[in-house]
């Protein structure tokens, strides 16, 4: 199948998990925008295993936005998201580190987290929501 969607430039891409919600393939990967600055989780998303893939914008779910859990003390980085669904609630599991002194995440102490995922947003149109960590917005899915 080859390269699934175009790469946001400058950034590296690392693992992945792919699971399926109400008819849409999801994709969940890593990426360090700016050759690895600041990692954080990043959603594709697709109608299909194979075909139509469609990157979310990599802010979508950068940490910094997770209303009462981002501390730059704990969470600057964030890697290896996974996703998954116990008993009809949302977690999202993954690999953090506190911003290093030198700035290196390589110099990072990196520790396993669990997120309650309590925030529901927007993928892509035609495509379903996603839960992610955070507050959850009045009203419904934040725009």
């Amino acid at each position: 199948m080859g390269q699934i969607f175009a790469s946001t430039p400058d950034a590296y891409y690392e693992w992945h998990q792919v699971f399926k919600r109400n008819g849409t393939y999801l994709l969940s990967i890593e990426v360090g925008t700016e050759k690895g600055k600041r990692w954080r989780p990043v959603i594709a998303v697709s109608q299909h295993p194979d075909r139509g893939w469609a990157q979310l914008d990599v802010d979508a779910l950068l940490q910094t936005k997770w209303e009462g859990c981002y501390r730059d003390e704990t969470i600057y980085h964030v890697a290896t998201p996974a996703f998954y669904e116990i008993e009809g609630k949302w977690y999202l599991y993954t690999q953090a580190c506190p911003l290093p002194a030198n700035g290196n995440y390589i110099d990072g102490h990196w520790d396993m987290w669990c997120f309650s995922c309590d925030r529901e947003i927007p993928t892509l149109p035609g495509h379903t929501n996603i839960f992610i960590p955070g507050k959850p917005t009045a009203g419904g899915p934040d725009n």
